[in-house]
């Protein structure tokens, strides 16, 4: 707690209200965590790891929130979420934490055999794994989605996540309001 205080960032909020709720809130979810997690968690492998990743001749960047080495020597990808989980099995399906699996690979030649969001503010954690041939499949949709991207052959998909958008000033889309 001493530490969420240290390193609270008060921007992002509609107003001082809504930063205090959400600091409250903050408090309660890893009060929570700890009192579930974090007495029988074992040390952090990684924690806020940076990576660079090559695709394709394209690097990414991003940051890992957390990984456990496991018992067999792999890695458990784990992303800290605010916010509740609506669909466990759509999570499940989703690829951010693939992305950060090909990156643990690639970047520091460490195996990944498990992924895992873990809900703060609900206390929930799920877990998906990825195959080494899904892995491939997906490397090469990124790939695309890249290439995609650079040939500005994209559409905007309007919606709630508009008003968050770095690009909301450039797109017509998000200057209609989103």
């Amino acid at each position: 707690l001493e530490l969420l205080d240290h390193f609270w960032i008060n921007e992002w909020y509609d107003s001082r209200a809504h930063e205090q709720r959400r600091k409250r809130e903050a408090v309660q979810a890893l009060t929570k965590w700890f009192e579930s997690e974090g007495i029988k968690a074992t040390p952090a492998f990684w924690v806020e790891q940076d990576f660079s990743l090559q695709i394709g001749g394209y690097k990414l960047h991003g940051r890992i929130d957390r990984a456990d080495k496991l018992a067999d020597g792999s890695l458990e990808i784990i992303d800290y979420k605010t916010g509740r989980l609506k669909d466990p099995k759509k999570q499940q399906k989703n690829n951010q934490l693939a992305l950060y699996a090909l990156a643990a690979q690639q970047a520091y030649k460490q195996r990944v055999s498990k992924m895992s969001w873990y809900f703060l503010d609900e206390g929930v954690k799920v877990s998906t794994t990825r195959t080494k041939e899904e892995l491939a499949d997906y490397e090469q949709e990124v790939l695309g989605n890249i290439k995609s991207i650079l040939a500005s052959d994209f559409i905007p998909t309007p919606g709630f996540n508009c008003r968050f958008c770095d690009f909301k000033n450039i797109c017509v889309a998000g200057q209609a309001g989103g």
